[in-house]
């Protein structure tokens, strides 16, 4: 909650006091606390604090698909743009989601590598439409990358019509 009210700091200090109450026993609940903050330190520039936190994530759940996709997004920021795709390749090889794929697409385009990144992209594209229809991340997607844009803006109505969050008034 004080993440979507824009208080990164205050979720912070309770993503912090979350995982002191997790079981360390709970690994899988363990990484993926800390996968959580090391996407709020990403948020706030906290590029160290968020290679640690993702690297706790990975050390305690090894191969853990978010923090292997977070991972990849450290990795692209600090410019380790070869890492990142490694990182991003063990991500949907563990857990192919629709996302994932079109970050790998990105990383793979600022490589200069723009086959790879078609081909990331197409599956990203498949996925949202056969796997996993999400239409509003869809309708964002294909409108950030100027594909396809009276789908997306059909897309993006088809989910203003069921919610009116601040998420999908974004697509919209």
């Amino acid at each position: 909650a004080r993440e979507l009210q824009g208080d990164l700091r205050g979720a912070l200090d309770a993503m912090g006091m979350a995982l002191s109450a997790t079981s360390p026993h709970d690994l899988e609940a363990q990484a993926w606390h800390a996968v959580q903050l090391a996407t709020l330190h990403h948020q706030l520039g906290h590029a160290a604090e968020a290679r640690l936190e993702v690297e706790r994530a990975l050390h305690t759940y090894p191969r853990y698909p978010a923090a292997l996709a977070l991972r990849g997004t450290v990795q692209a920021a600090a410019g380790d743009l070869d890492g990142a795709v490694s990182s991003l390749r063990a991500a949907v090889a563990a857990a192919p989601t629709a996302a994932w794929f079109a970050q790998l697409g990105d990383v793979e385009a600022s490589r200069g590598q723009r086959l790879e990144a078609e081909r990331a992209y197409a599956r990203a594209d498949a996925a949202w439409t056969t796997d996993m229809p999400e239409p509003r991340e869809h309708a964002l997607f294909l409108a950030m990358h100027a594909r396809n844009l009276p789908h997306a803006l059909a897309l993006a109505g088809q989910s203003s019509r069921g919610s009116r969050d601040i998420l999908t008034a974004e697509a919209h």
